[in-house]
């Protein structure tokens, strides 16, 4: 596969990861709670796979732990802490906080790689 190939396919998943996240935060900041299969289910179900085992982790939630962590290596955020305040019946303002956070991560990793095809 061309590298150029790779970036796309790398640059898609950061942007589906970044609507997910949005989503999810539309949905806390207009109130939806109650609705079945939501974005924040969505989320929440990814940030608790991560707490599996290996061998039990689906391959986007291994993606999305690569995608959100920093130089190092190491997760940006605590994701099962993450995981309990989507999960709490009233949303503070600490969660949201957290999520543009992550959803920050993502956009300037994505514009990362969206210069890296341009050039």
């Amino acid at each position: 596969m061309s590298s150029i190939g790779l970036f796309s396919g790398l640059h898609s998943k950061y942007e589906d990861y970044e609507d997910l996240i949005d989503s999810a935060m539309v949905e806390i900041e207009t109130d939806m709670e109650g609705r079945s299969n939501t974005s924040c289910d969505r989320l929440i179900d990814l940030l608790e796979e991560i707490s599996a085992p290996v061998e039990e982790v689906s391959l986007r939630t291994l993606i999305f732990v690569g995608l959100m962590s920093d130089m190092s290596g190491k997760p940006i955020d605590d994701f099962a802490a993450l995981a309990t305040l989507l999960k709490e019946p009233k949303h503070s303002n600490e969660l949201l906080t957290r999520l543009n956070r992550l959803a920050g991560h993502l956009e300037s990793e994505r514009a990362v790689i969206a210069q890296r095809m341009a050039l």
